[in-house]
């Protein structure tokens, strides 16, 4: 009895034309990533990286965040007590977390770690916690965790292991469970700290994006 491969059925549709070439489509793909990466180059990037005092936006409270603009030596630093609300109320992040936004705001693109699913969910939850009828108005949104996680085969996806897969000139900095405990209870040594290991992330973030620029596939848009 005569038998037919897959490749042959998959030679006779793409001769009858009922799907492209897969050469053509994987030409095509790395002409958009090649295009990405070079439309990147014009737009105003920022490096983000917040820092909270839990994993949930209605228990947590934000204590600080980073924003890097790319290309320069400026880091653009929150912090908490640096608003008069916060010496009568140690979780009071409002007027924290609007500048936050309005910071990233700023920017054409912000990337970041994670980003899609916690810094940014959070920041507009406490927003909204605070009665803010807003959420952060980012339009264009570069996650570089799902692009390690279906690009790269590492032991784990953190960005830890990223800096030290890649031989990276910034290293994280080790953040103990106390550190947080003292922070969030107005320990300004612990904050100090906290604020200085953001500092670190977003260095970190800035080089591994530069690394792994050409694995670039994916820009969310929130808009």
């Amino acid at each position: 009895m005569p038998s037919i491969t897959a490749k042959q059925v998959r030679n006779n549709k793409i001769r009858k034309g009922e799907y492209p070439d897969p050469k053509l489509k994987t030409k095509e793909a790395e002409d958009e990533i090649k295009s990405m990466s070079s439309a990147l180059g014009a737009w105003n990037l920022g490096f983000l990286d917040i820092e909270t005092t839990g994993l949930g936006a209605d228990f947590g409270f934000v204590l600080g965040a980073c924003i890097k603009p790319a290309n320069s030596d400026k880091i653009i630093t929150y912090r908490i007590d640096d608003y008069k609300g916060y010496r009568k109320n140690l979780c009071d992040d409002k007027q924290l977390v609007l500048d936050i936004a309005k910071g990233v705001e700023e920017f054409d693109a912000i990337c970041h770690y994670n980003g899609e699913m916690f810094d940014l969910p959070f920041l507009d939850t406490r927003l909204a916690i605070h009665g803010v009828h807003k959420r952060v108005s980012l339009i264009h949104s570069i996650d570089l965790l799902p692009i390690v996680k279906k690009k790269m085969r590492l032991n784990s996806n953190k960005l830890e292991t990223v800096a030290c897969a890649l031989g990276l000139s910034e290293e994280k900095t080790r953040l103990l469970p106390q550190v947080w405990q003292q922070a969030s209870h107005g320990s300004k040594k612990d904050l100090d700290y906290i604020i200085e290991h953001c500092e670190k992330d977003v260095l970190v973030l800035e080089e591994a994006f530069k690394r792994l620029k050409g694995f670039i596939d994916t820009i969310f848009r929130r808009r």
